[in-house]
């Protein structure tokens, strides 16, 4: 049964890059048949959206592997039920990451990760409200995008932008509004984060 639900979530996992693409070349013409399908009447707040739709086989992937964690955590410690429950656990893990890293849909395999598995940040993060428009279009170079950065562009439009102040930066001077160009591995996952980066924005 195990065996089965893994290889089940992993053909559908795998289908998840070419889904994007689909989904990225349907959405080019904002006025086509299929954008107005989609798009109206606008998906309520706290509603799947489409590219949240076909991803949420792998966040109940994900949901059932920390609810396993969890029982497991709860059985008497070398029982015939831990052992049995570790070893549904384990199975699943080494799916997830099959999943994950090898298909390349989440977590990098390495990259920026030391022996420790440290996270080493050389630049700062960017958030999301400081984006203000995207490229995904760079014809020289099919698996580049491009992001544009303004500090106080799309700031206020952020629902928690006023609850609190940011005490984690002091406030900077001169700010100017700058690109970022970044690069995917493949055009099937420039695919995939443009259409979650687009979602978040």
């Amino acid at each position: 049964m195990n065996t089965a639900l893994c290889v089940a979530y992993r053909k559908y996992c795998n289908g998840l890059k070419k889904a994007d693409c689909v989904l990225v070349n349907k959405s080019r013409n904002s006025n086509c048949d299929f954008m107005k399908f989609i798009t109206e009447p606008p998906v309520p707040r706290k509603r799947p959206d489409l590219t949240t739709f076909i991803h949420r086989p792998l966040q109940h992937f994900r949901e059932i592997l920390k609810h396993m964690q969890m029982i497991a955590s709860h059985c008497r410690v070398d029982s015939e039920e831990q052992i049995n429950f570790n070893s549904i656990i384990n199975e699943l893990q080494t799916s997830y990451r099959e999943i994950t890293v090898g298909g390349g849909l989440m977590e990098p395999i390495g990259e920026g990760l030391s022996r420790d598995r440290v996270l080493f940040i050389t630049e700062e993060p960017i958030s999301l409200s400081t984006v203000t428009d995207s490229c995904f279009n760079i014809r020289k170079k099919g698996t580049e995008f491009r992001l544009t950065i303004d500090p106080s562009g799309r700031q206020i439009e952020s629902p928690t932008v006023h609850c609190a102040p940011d005490l984690t930066r002091t406030p900077k001077k001169n700010l100017k509004k700058r690109y970022v160009v970044l690069r995917a591995p493949s055009t099937e996952l420039k695919a995939v984060w443009q259409n979650l980066l687009t979602r978040q924005m």
